[in-house]
């Protein structure tokens, strides 16, 4: 056996305990603290070894980097994490008869119906957020300091890991986001007379309306189990989706979102959830098992970091297609779900105004994360970018906002991988649709050609679907009261 050959199998052995440990805790069971910090431990070590002799396969050598820049931000990131609880909280505002803290701000919005209460915590929580700067700087310049190591940065390292030249992703993200910005106005507009009875304000944020806006659509979803509905599509498409196992026990810890843990790919593949309305249950099961059956896909014999090492926009390519299914599409609706027409429209516009939000607020994320580290911005440049950018895509917002997003602080790039995905799935659908029939999901040899793609993991055929937003944009502002 080859060292290399020996490192991708103790990478794959690592990977597993690491994905065990967290997969526990995320469902609230037991878990070893102490396992998970050596095995990282040693994951560290092991990525060590292999930058200091190779530099292919790419894959690896990218995410050997990662590791490295993970494991130096992850002190500041518990930092981050203690101090972010301590210093944002309101005395004057409380929840549960506590004051309001960032932990509980999403809780008490989605309960509050006074706008002026809303917006005074809003205000007094970004006022405060400036206080965060020392401790997301110490943890960005600890990742920096890691790419810099290695002659690379953490765009450089995402640019060649998504296919995209600078001014490409640049290209793309501006088009979504100044394409999305005067329907998603309107919409707002409206959803917002619904919602608040009053006019779309800057502290009325993206998690706010989607705690909001999905509630009618429980009365559409009443009775509809989740499991066996995803289970009859995916089986009429050929996936043994019984090899996905399913943890749906509700647990005091257990994480209020849902994941799907790949322990080992194929043979290893979990979706956890718990119930928590109607619709948001079945969205989100459909959304798992779409990375369920990406994992399934994988082939056994191929090397670890082909199997392992995925692209962030191909690891929810599979997720979104299939949560596409019911939040996106009329016939899917209407006769495999067998809801009235009226039902199926509405699912379609309250989902269509919240990919609409999504394109404008990640649009404005991605291009602010992509010049700190290109442009070398200081924090309060950084803010200053972040507040112009969401003027130009909807409304203006205090820049230090950004500091209180629960994914902006934590990762060197993220955002624009769920844009990139999002517009390639509605190719992939497009294509689907043209080969196999507007009802692709009832054909086998779709399932097929998706799972072959799927296989594919770490190589997946990054150039095989356009990546045009104009197609993406037209679908999501074809709402049917405009």
């Amino acid at each position: 056996m080859s060292s290399i050959e020996q490192i991708g199998k103790e990478y794959e052995n690592l990977y597993a305990i690491i994905g065990e440990e967290f997969f526990n805790q995320t469902a609230g069971l037991p878990f070893d603290a102490e396992r998970l910090q050596q095995a990282s431990q040693k994951m560290t070590q092991l990525c060590e070894q292999f930058l200091s002799k190779y530099t292919e396969p790419r894959q690896m050598y990218r995410a050997s980097i990662e590791a490295l820049a993970r494991t130096a931000f992850l002190p500041h990131r518990l930092k981050l994490n203690d101090e972010r609880l301590k210093l944002i909280a309101d005395p004057h505002h409380t929840f549960k008869e506590n004051p309001v803290t960032w932990a509980s701000w999403r809780q008490f919005n989605a309960i509050t119906k006074d706008a002026k209460i809303r917006k005074a915590v809003f205000d007094h929580f970004v006022n405060q957020a400036a206080q965060l700067v020392p401790f997301v700087k110490n943890g960005f310049d600890a990742i920096g300091g890691v790419y810099n190591r290695f002659e690379t940065s953490p765009v450089t390292n995402y640019l060649e890991k998504e296919a995209f030249s600078y001014e490409e992703l640049i290209q793309f993200l501006s088009k979504l986001g100044d394409g999305a910005r005067a329907t998603f106005l309107k919409t707002a507009d409206r959803y917002s007379k619904e919602i608040k009875n009053g006019p779309f304000e800057y502290y009325d944020d993206f998690y706010f309306f989607r705690s909001q806006v999905f509630r009618p659509l429980d009365d559409h979803f009443k009775g509809i189990d989740s499991i066996p509905e995803v289970h009859k599509v995916l089986s009429k498409l050929g996936f043994a989706v019984n090899q996905i196992k399913v943890d749906n026990k509700d647990r005091p810890k257990k994480s209020p979102s849902a994941f799907c843990f790949g322990i080992r790919i194929p043979q290893d593949v979990r979706v956890v959830y718990k119930f928590t309305s109607p619709g948001s249950t079945l969205t989100s099961v459909f959304h798992e098992f779409g990375h369920g059956i990406h994992g399934i896909s994988g082939i056994p014999t191929d090397p670890p970091w082909k199997r392992l090492i995925v692209p962030n926009s191909v690891s929810e390519t599979f997720s979104i297609l299939t949560e596409t299914l019911v939040t996106s599409n009329q016939l899917f609706l209407t006769e495999d779900l067998r809801l009235p027409p009226d039902a199926a429209q509405d699912i379609m516009d309250r989902n269509n105004f919240m990919y609409l939000f999504f394109c404008v607020f990640y649009a404005a994320n991605s291009l602010m994360k992509l010049a700190y580290w290109k442009e070398g911005l200081t924090f309060p440049q950084a803010s200053q970018r972040w507040q112009d950018l969401t003027r130009r895509f909807y409304i203006e917002i205090p820049g230090d906002y950004w500091l209180l997003h629960h994914v902006m602080p934590q990762y060197a790039i993220y955002a624009p991988s769920y844009m990139i995905a999002s517009v390639r799935v509605t190719h992939l659908v497009k294509h689907l649709a043209k080969e196999f029939g507007d009802r692709w999901w009832h054909e086998p040899k779709a399932g097929a050609y998706i799972s072959e793609l799927a296989a594919t993991r770490g190589e997946f055929p990054m150039k095989k679907f356009s990546l045009n937003p104009q197609i993406y944009l037209d679908r999501i502002t074809n709402l049917s009261f405009l």
